[in-house]
């Protein structure tokens, strides 16, 4: 016991840590057979993992071992009921869980490059998932992966999904889809309306609802080893797409029986007639400035000059709220704000309801006309997440435009 804890104090306690050497560290997964020669290439990549939780929190240490650039998105922060499942230390209860993991995983890999974003997925512009190599999914509710679907569909960004059944049963999924496939599933394919409707509570594409509230799942109660056992899936599936080895993954699905040890996987089928539109947004136009520094009125004026015709705006993920109304009072406000946008103490009436949006005072499509009460506001004062792409329309022709 002495000598444990004379290592413990030298070692992990110690206010000098030695130099690790690079050529040391990476050694072994050099020689690897299916890492080795691809290394560079993992350490060139990026990616973006959504959700920082049981399943988020046993990703990243393989990212982190591995040295793969990793952008982390969580909108929620550690609690105490985190603590028995998700692998967070007692100390970072109150810290995003986004920002918790960078901090512990750290010590594992100093030169790691991670970017921590405390921030609900919809709250992070479309250019910025354009940017990544590959979307990691690590959510706990249909109606986010959803929404994360369609985010990758539109950017044309591969994606791997995983799941754990959240009643506690060792069940769990993994699965990979590539919208750049002609015939490429997408989450949705599976669906019908009933089911669809069920998984999004309203927030399918083309209906502007109410993004983000009342959507979220209730807390999982799977363990931390039915997490890290489908995370290991994940991530395996995760670097060989890549290094581009596609064949035999891309739409590819798993489901993971660890009661029954068993492992079952299958090809995702292209629904003709899924619920989504499947478009990727192309052509982009990059508008060279940010949210902060255009008017919509503005932007109107920018897409005339490849437009002909009267423009028409289009918001993809969210709708501007001309009106909320409080169902007990009868109050109604009208904050010209993205819904999403909106904190729960704007939607909370005086009297203490919570105000909502009827379906003509959300708006979605808009021309110079039903934009005249926000005309001269700039996007970022409408709550339009940074580097985000609207569509702007004119005579059957149709170009999206990307915010800097």
């Amino acid at each position: 016991m002495r000598w444990l804890q004379g290592f413990h104090g030298r070692h992990l306690l110690g206010s000098q840590r030695p130099a690790v050497s690079p050529e040391l560290r990476w050694s072994r997964l050099r020689r690897s057979q299916r890492l080795g020669c691809g290394l560079s290439q993992l350490h060139a990549s990026s990616v973006v993992l959504v959700g920082a939780g049981a399943l988020g929190g046993c990703v990243l240490p393989h990212l982190a071992m591995l040295g793969i650039p990793t952008t982390i998105i969580d909108k929620d922060v550690v609690s105490e009921e985190n603590l028995g499942n998700q692998g967070f230390a007692e100390n970072m209860v109150g810290l995003p869980k986004a920002q918790a993991r960078a901090i512990s995983l750290r010590s594992l890999n100093s030169s790691w490059r991670v970017n921590p974003v405390h921030a609900d997925l919809s709250r992070v512009g479309l250019g910025d998932y354009a940017q990544f190599d590959l979307i990691l999914c690590a959510l706990d509710s249909p109606g986010a992966r959803a929404a994360l679907s369609a985010i990758a569909v539109h950017t044309g960004r591969a994606w791997c999904d995983a799941a754990v059944d959240p009643s506690g049963v060792p069940f769990g999924r993994v699965a990979c889809y590539d919208p750049r496939l002609e015939d490429g599933a997408c989450y949705v394919c599976p669906h019908d309306p009933s089911s669809l409707a069920m998984a999004m509570r309203g927030g399918v594409e083309g209906c502007p609802g109410t993004p983000g509230r009342g959507a979220d799942a209730p807390p999982t109660l799977a363990t931390s080893m039915l997490a890290a056992a489908v995370a290991a899936l994940q991530v395996t599936w995760a670097t060989e797409m890549l290094l581009g080895r596609m064949d035999g993954i891309a739409g590819m699905e798993a489901y993971l029986d660890l009661g029954g040890c068993a492992l079952r996987r299958h090809r995702l089928v292209r629904n003709p007639r899924c619920l989504f539109t499947h478009r990727r947004f192309e052509p982009i136009e990059p508008l060279g400035v940010g949210v902060a520094g255009i008017t919509v009125a503005e932007t109107l004026r920018a897409a005339s000059t490849w437009l002909r015709g009267d423009v028409q705006m289009r918001l993809w993920r969210d709708a501007i709220a001309t009106e909320l109304r409080c169902p007990e009072c009868g109050v109604v406000r009208r904050p010209f704000r993205l819904l999403g946008s909106l904190s729960a103490a704007e939607m909370r009436c005086d009297c203490g309801a919570e105000m909502g949006a009827p379906a003509a005072g959300l708006l979605d499509r808009f021309g110079v006309d039903e934009a005249e009460p926000f005309v001269d506001r700039t996007w970022d004062e409408l709550g339009l997440p940074e580097r985000e792409i609207v569509a702007a329309g004119a005579d059957g022709c149709e170009i999206f435009l990307r915010f800097k």
